[in-house]
């Protein structure tokens, strides 16, 4: 139980970091100093204003199954209460399934190859 995902709703933000686990892939060695890794991003931000894609490609959350960033993005933009509600989804959606990964990857005793993969 953690308030992360609500903290980055009402920075009015989403979750995009890699969240998903997949058993026996051995991820490749990261060169150092190319750190392009983002966590979170923030839906005020201008290149989300023609952007017709979900937040998270591949995401199965209900916000990304249905809206655009550019939806998103104006909602915040326009003060929108449904902004916060559909960026909370997604964000605890996100959230869940990094949990659900880190469970399988404790399982499969691979948590090394986790952190190469989710936690770069």
């Amino acid at each position: 139980d953690t308030s992360y995902p609500n903290l980055v709703t009402e920075r009015e933000s989403a979750l995009v970091f890699n969240n998903t686990f997949k058993q026996g892939v051995v991820p490749e060695e990261k060169v150092e100093g190319s750190s392009d890794v983002r966590y979170e991003v923030s839906l005020r931000d201008e290149t989300f204003r023609l952007s017709m894609t979900p937040l998270v490609a591949g995401c199965e959350c209900y916000t990304c199954r249905h809206f655009t960033c550019a939806y998103l993005h104006h909602l915040v933009l326009v003060k929108e209460m449904l902004a916060k509600v559909l960026l909370e989804l997604h964000n605890l959606h996100h959230y869940q399934i990094f949990f659900a990964s880190l469970r399988k990857a404790v399982v499969c005793d691979q948590l090394e190859n986790f952190q190469r993969t989710v936690l770069q």
